[in-house]
């Protein structure tokens, strides 16, 4: 482990833990022995963060990553110093040769009994479904254990990430970890086909991800299964593990009964038509708001000292992020040298207008926002009101009817 593995870990952590109010579904993380960690990839350089939160800093992550990363100002010191292993591909222009050199030392790493994390969809997006895996991770699990007689135990362990109000400060970040699987299961198949082996490993990993990832064909009907969730009675289970049921069952009736699952979408359309925001998700809009006058003085109070850096950091994430599942992302990172700056820039400029007041103010504005946080993530999360109305009632009543007799497909032992 080097020098500098421990305190980016905990710096990646912070960031993701002070931005969302994550919670893990599933089994335990294994302590011990080699793993390939596979998530899916929908909140940017988050996603780092939330896999470090969830294998916890005493077993160290190495990453996949694409080699144009390491070229990126300060990303690539980060990057290099985290361990991180390099993937050349074709449309970086990079000599993918190279990729020998970044299996052999996978493999290295994972006969020493360490985590490597891959996300196998390759880059962030915002999706409303899996993407297409890259067989990388087949690769790199069968070619480990041939090297050993597979006799080095290593499992796939997939993950689904579940962010869905990613931009919002509080809000709930699920990580659901599925049904590990044993490499050496396709030891005997790998002796005679090596290909098909990586094939058949592939379409077990998909489906194990599939498990735990929401996944339909549009926005639309994302709106449909989450207005579902929350309009249909609570059996005990997390929001999370209710809205990939539901959408299994959706893509379960388009199948059985295709008439029936487009009344499902027009009694849906109506319902939004009505009510737009019916179709946001439930349990992660965050904390219930402070009482109207604390929440103003705390915002008085905090507000004169942090504003300016905040909307410094938000601007530049808005303007450097590429895409909008980075944006948080580059804004969390930003605010890693914004915030130091401006408080140094406060205590050097008040100190000369008002002497011992000044780091009084800024210590207690800090603890007051600390306080905040802690404060809202406390409270229990409260979802916007569903308005009543009458086009909401017929989706309520179709979406209990429709959807509840849709035969869900086999899936893995079910979260804890």
């Amino acid at each position: 482990m080097g020098r500098m593995e421990v305190p980016i870990s905990l710096w990646a952590q912070g960031l993701v833990l002070a931005w969302y109010r994550v919670r893990r579904l599933g089994p335990e993380f294994p302590a011990a022995g080699p793993v390939l960690l596979v998530a899916n990839h929908n909140t940017g350089m988050c996603d780092a963060g939330l896999m470090m939160h969830l294998s916890g800093s005493a077993r160290p992550l190495r990453f996949l990553v694409k080699y144009k990363l390491m070229s990126v100002p300060l990303l690539g010191w980060i990057v290099r110093a985290a361990g991180c292993i390099p993937v050349y591909r074709k449309q970086d222009k990079v000599d993918t040769s190279k990729n020998a050199d970044s299996f052999a030392a996978a493999y290295e790493q994972l006969a020493k009994g360490e985590v490597i994390t891959i996300f196998p969809e390759g880059t962030s997006r915002n999706a409303t479904e899996l993407r297409e895996l890259k067989s990388g991770v087949a690769r790199i699990a069968l070619g480990a254990e041939a090297k050993h007689g597979f006799g080095l135990g290593v499992r796939i362990l997939p993950v689904g990430t579940h962010c869905p109000a990613r931009d919002r400060w509080r809000s709930r970040c699920d990580l659901w970890v599925g049904e590990a699987i044993d490499v050496r299961d396709f030891a005997e198949q790998h002796a005679s086909q090596p290909r098909a082996a990586a094939r058949a490993l592939m379409e077990r990993l998909e489906a194990a991800l599939r498990a735990v990832t929401v996944n339909v064909e549009s926005p639309e009907d994302l709106a449909l299964v989450q207005m579902a969730e929350r309009c249909t009675p609570p059996d005990g289970r997390t929001s999370t593990e209710r809205r990939v049921e539901l959408a299994r069952h959706l893509g379960a009736l388009d199948l059985e009964d295709p008439t029936a699952a487009k009344a499902l979408r027009n009694h849906s359309a109506d319902a939004l038509a009505a009510d737009p925001n019916a179709g946001r998700p439930g349990e992660i809009d965050g904390p219930q708001p402070l009482p109207r006058w604390p929440a103003l003085l705390a915002a008085l109070v905090l507000g004169a000292a942090w504003l300016p850096a905040a909307l410094v950091v938000l601007l530049l994430g808005r303007v450097l992020g590429p895409t909008p599942d980075k944006r948080t992302s580059v804004a969390l990172m930003i605010s890693t040298l914004v915030f130091p700056a401006w408080t140094a820039f406060l205590l050097v400029w008040g100190w000369g207008h008002f002497g011992w007041a000044t780091p009084l103010f800024v210590g207690l504005s800090a603890l007051g926002a600390v306080g905040a946080a802690w404060i809202r993530g406390r409270r229990p999360p409260a979802d916007a009101p569903l308005l009543q109305t009458a086009e909401l009632q017929l989706f309520a009543e179709a979406a209990e009817r429709l959807i509840g007799r849709a035969p869900a497909p086999a899936e893995p032992a079910a979260a804890q």
